[in-house]
C-alpha cells in the first residue's frame, strides 16, 4: 500500500509538473511566436524561434521522462531521430549563465497584468476581440515603467489584451479609489478580542495611508489612542476604478482599463468578430491553414462600414 501511494504521488507530481511546463510553454511562447514560425523566409529570427522551441521541448521532456515515461519517449524520438531513448539521456542540469532573474521577474509581472486585464474585461462584459483604448499601469518599483517603456513588453501586453495604448501613471489615485479591508486571519493571532477594533481602524484608512502601505510595506495608524503598525499581511487593499476605468491590482501592480468604446473601436471589434466567424467557417469546411479563399460579405450598414474600413485586414488574416 505504501509503495502504491508513493507511485500515485509520483504520478500526480508528474501531471502537475507537465501541466506547469507545457501549459506555460503553449500559452505564451508558442502562441506569441506563431507569426515568427509562419514567416515565409528562413532568417535569423525564425531560426532563433525554432531553436528556442526545440531546446525547451527536449529539455522539458528529459525533466518529465521519469513521470511520464512512454509519452515523453515517443515525443523525444520524434524530435531526435538519431537518439535511442529519452531515458538514456543525461538529466538536465541548471546552467547559471542562462538564468536571467530580471527577465523572469518582468515577465512574471507581464503575466500578472494580462491575467488581471482579462479578468477586468470579463467583469465589465467586454469580450477580448473588442479593442480598447488605454491601459494604465502603476507600481512602486520599476516594473510598471519597464513594461510601459520597453516596446517588446508593451507590444506583448497590447496584443494580449487587444489595446491601443499602454501608459504609465504616477499616482493610481487619479483613476482608482483605494480602500483598506482587514485580513482577520492575520489579525486574530495578534489582536485576539481586539481584532474588531483593529479592523475598524483599517477600514478608516485614508488613501494617503494606503499609499504609505504600498510604498513601505507597513503603515502606522491610531488605534484607540495608540500608534499601531500594520503590514500588508494584515491589510487587503481594494482598488475600484473611477468611471470610465475598471481597476484592480496584482503582485503590487495597479491596472486600470479605460472601457470607453468609440465608434472607431466598435468597428474594429466588429471586423475582428467577422474574422472569427470566417476562421470557424474555414475550419468547419476542412480547409488547410494555407488554403486561400474568395470571400464575399453582406449585412447591415454597420457591417458594410466595418468591412470597407478593415477589408484589407480581414483579407490578410483569413487568406
Amino acid at each position: 500500500v505504501r509503495e502504491n501511494n508513493e507511485a500515485m504521488n509520483f504520478t500526480r507530481a508528474g501531471k502537475i509538473l507537465s501541466k506547469f511546463i507545457l501549459d506555460d510553454l503553449s500559452n505564451w511562447y508558442v502562441r506569441l511566436s506563431r507569426r515568427r514560425f509562419w514567416k515565409g523566409e528562413i532568417n535569423a529570427d525564425k531560426q532563433a524561434a525554432y531553436g528556442t522551441l526545440y531546446t525547451v521541448l527536449t529539455e522539458s521532456l528529459k525533466l518529465l521522462a521519469p513521470y511520464i515515461p512512454f509519452t515523453t519517449d515517443e515525443i523525444y524520438l520524434s524530435l531526435n531521430s538519431d537518439a535511442e531513448s529519452v531515458h538514456l539521456e543525461s538529466f538536465p542540469e541548471s546552467e547559471s549563465v542562462l538564468i536571467d532573474s530580471e527577465l523572469e521577474s518582468i515577465m512574471s509581472a507581464a503575466q500578472s497584468v494580462v491575467t488581471l486585464g482579462r479578468s477586468l474585461r470579463q467583469d465589465s462584459g467586454i469580450r477580448t476581440r473588442q479593442p480598447l483604448g488605454t491601459l494604465l499601469l502603476h507600481s512602486e518599483d520599476s516594473r510598471a515603467e519597464t513594461l510601459c517603456n520597453d516596446i517588446n513588453y508593451s507590444n506583448t501586453l497590447a496584443s494580449e489584451l487587444n489595446l491601443k495604448n499602454i501608459e504609465l501613471i504616477d499616482d493610481p489615485r487619479k483613476v482608482v479609489v483605494l480602500e483598506g479591508k482587514a485580513n482577520f486571519k492575520a489579525l486574530g493571532p495578534r489582536f485576539g478580542k481586539g481584532s474588531k477594533v483593529a479592523a475598524s481602524t483599517i477600514t478608516a484608512m485614508t488613501p494617503a495611508d494606503i499609499m504609505t502601505l504600498r510604498t513601505t510595506g507597513s503603515v502606522s495608524l491610531d488605534m484607540d489612542g495608540e500608534t499601531t503598525d500594520f503590514t500588508f499581511d494584515e491589510i487587503q487593499v481594494v482598488e475600484n476604478g473611477i468611471d470610465p476605468y475598471v481597476a484592480g491590482s496584482d503582485s503590487g501592480i495597479t491596472v486600470a482599463l479605460d472601457c470607453t468604446l468609440t465608434d472607431v473601436l466598435k468597428e474594429e471589434g466588429l471586423a475582428r468578430e467577422i474574422i472569427n466567424r470566417i476562421q470557424n467557417l474555414r475550419k468547419n469546411n476542412g480547409l488547410e491553414v494555407s488554403d486561400r479563399i474568395s470571400l464575399s460579405i453582406n449585412g447591415a450598414e454597420q457591417v458594410k462600414s466595418a468591412v470597407s474600413k478593415w477589408g484589407d485586414y480581414i483579407a490578410s488574416e483569413t487568406l
